[in-house]
């Protein structure tokens, strides 16, 4: 059974993944103001690309592969795509700044940014379900 989301329900996904993202980016902003800023939305516009490009790869597999029904197993197989997609990121615009990169705390903030990515899930999933056409099934 294919579904997936219409125009608007995929705008409005986008449009959330997009603010916590750069809510995500004010906050590095804090962590890092020793190494540099970066404009939030730029964060913000970086991480829901990465996010849509590797997300829909990652449907594609799973498709492929039979893994569509279990909402546990896709979620347990994303853990470590989102954390290297926060580590990536996150070491691409603050810590390779850095004179003496901390890996610990990269680590730290990718984990907690893989955390994030799924709290942002609930509402862009639902935003989906509920917007007028906001998700087909055939």
């Amino acid at each position: 059974m294919p579904a997936g989301p219409s125009i608007i329900g995929a705008i409005t996904f986008t449009g959330i993944k997009f603010a916590g993202y750069g809510y995500a980016g004010v906050r590095l902003n804090d962590v890092y103001r020793n190494i540099g800023t970066v404009a939030p939305w730029t964060f913000g516009a970086a991480r829901t690309i990465l996010g849509l490009v590797v997300g829909m790869a990652f449907a594609a597999s799973m498709s492929y592969w039979g893994i569509t029904h279990s909402m546990w197993l896709w979620y347990l197989l994303l853990v470590p795509i989102r954390f290297l997609e926060w580590f990536g990121t996150i070491w691409l615009f603050y810590e390779r700044k850095a004179v003496l990169p901390d890996w610990r705390r990269l680590s730290k903030y990718s984990l907690a940014g893989s955390a994030w990515s799924s709290v942002l899930d609930i509402p862009a999933a639902l935003s989906m379900i509920v917007v007028p056409g906001g998700m087909w099934i055939c």
